[in-house]
């Protein structure tokens, strides 16, 4: 019965293995005291070293971050399990792989925490195309912003800090229409758009809201229309689309302030 039993936890042990190396993600696990206990063949290629070489060192020795995937598998045992947390692995020729770790303790059959069993997933090739297209939007010049359900801004390009005077860091966060002489309108505009789907040339009038004694800028509104659309977003749906300026028409101008040039 003995040897049965010995029998069966090898078969499990073996059956276990061939479902981790069938993985094709990177996949390691780890000891309390954050040194690396087994790895597959992903690990292997991702690294560029043996298992053998790879078993007992540090494992936050193959980041580019050590502190940081230090502090990612304390939180692991801190917290039972961490998602998404964003880590670049080295290879040993120098090549870097952009990563989300999953990673959660594991127990024995007592209910003590053994280690932490840690899956990548490579993002490299999205962080490409995410940097591609911010690309594409600082190269508009037209104003861009993108806008959340609830009417606040989640992203915007360079040239929407320059017709509001104010950097991204301060317009994140904030509420979309506060930027437009007539806020109800824009709130309005952009309930449309999750409403419909998109709007197109909606006209409105921008305004530089900080004090123009903190811009050092000249102050004046501009009439800007332009056309939004709804799109699909990982945590749920936001509005985004340009504004373009109309030519200069003998807008009125506020008192005291003069137009660059002017």
């Amino acid at each position: 019965a003995a040897a049965r039993d010995v029998t069966a936890q090898r078969q499990a042990a073996q059956y276990a293995r061939s479902l981790i190396e069938a993985s094709l993600d990177p996949l390691v696990t780890i000891s309390p005291e954050g040194k690396i206990t087994d790895v597959n063949e992903a690990t292997i290629k991702v690294t560029g070293r043996p298992r053998d070489e790879l078993i007992g060192t540090d494992c936050s020795d193959y980041f580019t971050e050590p502190d940081k995937a230090r502090e990612g598998y304390r939180q692991v045992f801190a917290l039972g399990s961490v998602t998404d947390y964003p880590l670049t692995i080295r290879h040993r020729n120098g090549q870097l792989m952009d990563v989300l770790y999953n990673a959660s303790v594991y127990r024995d059959v007592q209910g003590n925490v053994l280690g932490v069993f840690a899956a990548a997933r490579d993002v490299t090739a999205q962080k490409q195309a995410a940097q591609y297209s911010r690309s594409l939007i600082e190269a508009s010049l037209d104003p861009l912003v993108t806008i959340s359900p609830e009417g606040k801004i989640t992203d915007v390009n360079e040239a929407t800090m320059k017709v509001t005077g104010m950097e991204r860091d301060e317009l994140i966060g904030t509420d979309f229409s506060d930027y437009f002489t007539e806020p109800d309108k824009a709130r309005e505009g952009y309930r449309q758009v999750f409403a419909l789907g998109s709007v197109h040339q909606a006209q409105g009038r921008a305004t530089r809201r900080r004090p123009l004694q903190r811009l050092g800028l000249q102050g004046r509104a501009g009439e800007r229309p332009g056309g939004v659309r709804r799109g699909p977003r990982r945590h749920g749906p936001e509005a985004g689309g340009p504004v373009r300026p109309f030519p200069d028409r003998g807008l009125p101008r506020p008192a005291g302030h003069h137009l660059p040039g002017g």
